[in-house]
């Protein structure tokens, strides 16, 4: 699904999030931040790829992107210091890309990011640098990178 050819159609990109189950937590200040995090992601790596990054819009040429977050846990940093594997932070998400004018998915992709490393590093690793990789993950499958 969602091959680089079938995702050329689109010069217009519209990205919404929501967050459900064990995300349903996040605040939304949490995912506009990612959400603006994946916007910056595609542009770095395809800057002239889609006009912009905003809303919804009706126009057939949008590629309308959905991150649906189903996890969002911070973990300890304490329980990271203490043991490697202990304390995980954790983001995962079923991103979606539709075609709204035909109705249609253009493709689903599970999206997670974890980080269990322990030690000092695991201790100094928060959730803004678990988000910096997750947010490069949605980019590549927005931009038809991404592995099946």
């Amino acid at each position: 699904m969602a091959k680089p050819e079938t995702l050329t159609r689109y010069t217009r990109l519209a990205l919404v999030t929501s967050a459900q189950g064990d995300a349903a937590k996040m605040t939304e200040a949490d995912r506009e931040r990612i959400r603006t995090l994946v916007v910056r992601k595609v542009k770095e790596q395809a800057p002239n790829r889609y006009a912009d990054g905003g809303g919804a819009t009706p126009e057939p040429d949008t590629l309308h992107v959905n991150i649906a977050f189903t996890r969002y846990d911070e973990g300890s940093a304490f329980a990271r210091f203490m043991l490697a594997g202990l304390g995980q932070i954790h983001i995962n998400a079923d991103v979606t890309l539709e075609d709204r004018s035909a109705q249609s998915i253009v493709g689903k992709f599970e999206v997670t990011k974890t980080f269990a490393w322990g030690g000092i590093y695991g201790a100094a690793t928060g959730m803004k640098d678990v988000e910096d990789g997750f947010a490069e993950a949605v980019a590549n499958v927005v931009l038809g990178r991404a592995a099946e």
